[in-house]
């Protein structure tokens, strides 16, 4: 706009003629110094109507840089779509996510880290330990023997990373279950027990158990359990314990919009069945050396009932099994 133009702007409109006069000051001051080296130092701001100095590979980035992306943005294309899908069935095949059990320390561990075990066979001789493996037994007259060879998991046919690079060092590793960490496999007489039932056989006492458990008067029911360590373990001689002492360490509340019926105690793991408890005990005296000196008490397992839970039960009266995350009545029985 020339000057003649904003003279005349002036006399037929002064408020159009400051509002010119501000747009035309700040154009002044977003034009650049003209100068011939300013090739490398140049403003950001350069205007639109000079001859650009840089060249046209920088032109074209600051151009590039400068523009806003689009929004919603394009589709992907065939190939990279191609690529997304090969790469998420990669990472997801069964090779990366399954899991297997090492040998030599019994971990779970990724397919991908484990190896053979045949590779490091010549050096399993350093796992060799006296006194860590026991044959399992079925009656007392068996004499108490051990497994020959090294201690390992004879179920599992690999070994991690971790596992063969100490041994190819000629060390044994720090979680090898030669290092005392051998247990054997877990019998159905232990794997089978309840949750009382497993209190029954647990020669030291080391917690308090609280048990709620939440009935809807349909099919629905929900449980859970809070453990608290005991100030004091107690040790056990003679197994089970008395009935009253687990008065001291469990206590159960049982919510629902009616009393608790023996079909509902069927459904809880509360119960105690006297040969399950009694079997278990018996493989224990046989097989774990921490119950060798073990006394079974039948006289005192007979005592525990096997159609109701063994210890005193708090009813909390509740219509359903949302409120009774908030135990918002005050009606509480015992039975």
């Amino acid at each position: 706009m020339t000057g003649g133009t904003g003279n005349s702007v002036q006399q037929d409109n002064p408020l159009a003629f400051q509002t010119w006069k501000v747009n035309r000051m700040t154009e002044v001051e977003q034009e650049p110094r003209q100068s011939a080296c300013c090739s490398r130092h140049q403003s950001k701001h350069v205007s639109s109507r000079l001859q650009p100095v840089h060249s046209s590979r920088t032109t074209s980035h600051d151009s590039t840089s400068t523009m806003p992306t689009p929004f919603p943005p394009s589709l992907p294309d065939n190939k990279l779509m191609c690529d997304i899908a090969c790469d998420f069935c990669f990472d997801s095949s069964p090779g990366k996510l399954e899991e297997a059990g090492c040998a030599i320390c019994g971990q779970l561990t990724p397919s991908s880290n484990l190896t053979r075990l045949k590779s490091v066979k010549q050096c399993l001789h350093i796992l060799q330990a006296q006194g860590v493996t026991r044959i399992e037994r079925k009656h007392s007259s068996k004499p108490i023997q051990e497994y020959k060879g090294p201690v390992l998991d004879y179920r599992c046919d690999s070994i991690c990373d971790d596992c063969q690079k100490r041994l190819q060092n000629r060390h044994v590793p720090q979680n090898a279950l030669a290092n005392g960490l051998w247990i054997g496999a877990v019998p159905d007489e232990l794997s089978s027990l309840k949750f009382m039932e497993r209190l029954l056989i647990a020669r030291v006492c080391i917690n308090s158990c609280f048990v709620r458990v939440a009935a809807s008067g349909l099919r629905k029911m929900t449980s859970h359990v809070i453990a608290f360590e005991s100030p004091v373990p107690k040790v056990y001689h003679r197994l089970p314990p008395p009935v009253e002492d687990l008065e001291e360490i469990l206590a159960i509340l049982f919510t629902g919009p009616c009393l608790p019926m023996d079909k509902d105690y069927q459904r809880t793991p509360l119960l105690v069945r006297h040969s399950y408890v009694a079997h278990a005990l018996e493989w224990l005296k046989l097989n774990n050396i921490y119950y060798a000196d073990l006394e079974i008490d039948y006289d005192e397992l007979a005592k525990y009932p096997e159609n109701v839970p063994p210890v005193t039960i708090k009813y909390h009266h509740l219509l359903t099994v949302k409120a009774s995350m908030g135990l918002d009545s005050t009606t509480c029985t015992k039975r």
